[in-house]
């Protein structure tokens, strides 16, 4: 980009100024272009229905049905980060809390209410989940075969990519 490569002759300049190889930096009273800050694309309360909706349905099977739909909900109803969200424990829904202690940035905890939907997805999701034995004793709410031993950002994110072409809508619109 153009500030970063304006960035780049500045330093450069003034290493040649604190090296004397010139008397004067001419890069001083030089600006760069503004950083443009956008606001963030947000979906209507109608493309979020139609997002959590579409994840009741898609899956090969009622096992990934389950986890989606789980995963919309928790993330919608939370509003917590991917990362915090693919790295939940799933000891605290054993109880089917109010409220869940979710450790996020900067080891920084804070509780947040989780919705009535969001439960049920969450019990469903935990119900299928005791189906299979690999799987059942995971400590993580969504675990898989990775070295972490839960999903990825990355797998999360294709997965909301593909639930959003299932819902028709413009996936290149749609992020966490």
């Amino acid at each position: 980009t153009l500030r970063r490569k304006l960035s780049a002759i500045k330093q450069y300049l003034s290493f040649a100024k604190s090296e004397n190889w010139i008397e004067v930096n001419p890069a001083v009273k030089i600006t760069g272009p503004k950083k443009e800050f956008t606001l963030p694309q947000i979906l209507s309360e109608a493309d979020v229905e139609k997002l959590i909706l579409a994840s009741y349905s898609y899956g090969k099977n009622k096992f990934e049905i389950s986890k989606n739909a789980a995963m919309l909900e928790l993330l919608y109803c939370t509003g917590m980060r991917v990362t915090e969200l693919v790295s939940l424990l799933a000891k605290p829904f054993s109880i089917n809390p109010q409220f869940i202690l979710i450790k996020g940035k900067g080891s920084k905890e804070r509780i947040v209410p989780i919705s009535r939907p969001a439960k049920n997805a969450v019990k469903d999701w935990l119900t299928q989940k005791e189906k299979l034995p690999r799987i059942k004793e995971s400590k993580f709410l969504f675990p898989a075969k990775s070295s972490s031993g839960h999903m990825s950002r990355e797998v999360f994110f294709r997965l909301l990519k593909k639930i959003a072409v299932h819902a028709n809508l413009d996936a290149s619109q749609i992020s966490p």
